[in-house]
């Protein structure tokens, strides 16, 4: 087991690092995550810490699916090695970003979802 002091500087910076940081900087394996949205009646689901793009979205959906059960749901965003957030206001109306940055993924999806809605929350936010 190593201990710190016999650390190089690299294995001390790969175990500080998020997954996200630590895949674009040391060669960690590529993470993908989605989120899907029914307009009909404003259901959601999401995915995260899959191996692929597609993979991401089928599980979003079918999460989706199973609580909207309209067969109206579609990946409003997809992300890889980031954050993904999800607004919706009481008019259904909604609003998605991605962003590196967990608060400005967040406050850009809300920002997003307020041009065409009242009374915007959050959903979900994912990391991939």
């Amino acid at each position: 087991m190593l201990t710190i002091d016999k650390m190089t500087t690299n294995e001390r910076l790969f175990t500080e690092l998020t997954p996200q940081q630590s895949a674009a900087c040391c060669g960690g394996a590529d993470e993908f995550g989605a989120i899907a949205y029914s307009p009909g009646n404003g259901a959601a689901g999401w995915s995260f810490n899959y191996s692929n793009r597609t993979a991401a979205e089928n599980r979003a959906l079918r999460e989706c699916e199973s609580s909207s059960g309209l067969g109206d749901c579609f990946v409003a965003v997809w992300v890889q090695n980031a954050w993904a957030s999800l607004a919706r206001a009481s008019n259904l109306a909604y609003g998605w970003a991605w962003n590196t940055d967990k608060g400005a993924a967040e406050a850009n999806a809300l920002q997003e979802c307020s041009k065409n809605g009242l009374n915007c929350n959050l959903v979900t936010t994912i990391q991939a």
